[in-house]
């Protein structure tokens, strides 16, 4: 790795949320102790498989990848774009089920690095700053999950249909493809079917989703989200 290279390789970890706010001195001495390996990946090329058991934490440095997740029951999944930096499931090192919950893919040629598990407890007992960012994505995580479950459920049907999407998501922007029949979002949704259908069909007239059989796209989900607030 050239110089150039080394300094890139520097700037792009300190954006990630585990190395955020990390002085550059300590920053590459983890480089150099950890001797972190950058891996090319190619398009279509699975980084993540869901199942598969957690021991490390994955940051994809550049490029684009696809990342989807899939109900426990198998009758819907998301499909998410999201554009590097990304760091991955830090969250399912730890717990009662320690395996990855989503499939990520290159959906452009990238670049990762891995940190093994022994790696991050090393880093969580040596750097502050490392055990503070942790600390807090984990917290954060925890958070989120509580407020979700005291949230509202009397919404209007479009509104709990964009709510619907974004529980879903890892990054609440962007691009999101929802597999998913009527019935079963119906089914999600507590409500009827016919009216799930009509809700649906009103958001395509408005251009927030595109329909096809068992697929709702959204090609922005914060729009999604701001629209249907009112």
């Amino acid at each position: 790795m050239t110089a150039a290279e080394s300094l890139q390789f520097a700037n792009t970890l300190l954006t990630t949320p585990l190395f955020q706010g990390m002085c550059r001195a300590d920053l590459q001495d983890v480089i150099k102790t950890l001797g972190l390996a950058v891996e090319r990946k190619h398009k279509g090329e699975i980084i993540i498989a869901a199942g598969e058991a957690c021991g490390s934490v994955t940051i994809v440095l550049d490029g684009t990848v696809s990342v989807a997740t899939r109900s426990t029951d198998s009758s819907y999944e998301i499909i998410e774009t999201l554009v590097a930096p990304q760091q991955f499931q830090a969250e399912r090192l730890f717990g009662q089920r320690m395996l990855f919950t989503s499939t990520v893919k290159a959906a452009a040629p990238c670049r990762t690095i891995t940190i093994a598990k022994r790696d991050v407890l090393s880093l969580f007992d040596k750097y502050d700053i490392f055990r503070i960012n942790l600390l807090n994505q984990l917290v954060v995580k925890l958070q989120r999950e509580e407020a979700r479950n005291w949230s509202a459920t009397h919404y209007p049907l479009p509104r709990r249909i964009a709510l619907f999407i974004l529980r879903h998501c890892q990054y609440p922007a962007g691009a999101k493809t929802l597999r998913i029949t009527m019935n079963a979002l119906a089914a999600e949704l507590n409500d009827s079917r016919i009216n799930v259908s009509n809700a649906l069909n009103s958001l395509r007239a408005q251009g927030l989703i595109e329909l096809t059989r068992g697929i709702i796209r959204v090609p922005a989900l914060e729009t999604l989200y701001e629209r249907t607030a009112t």
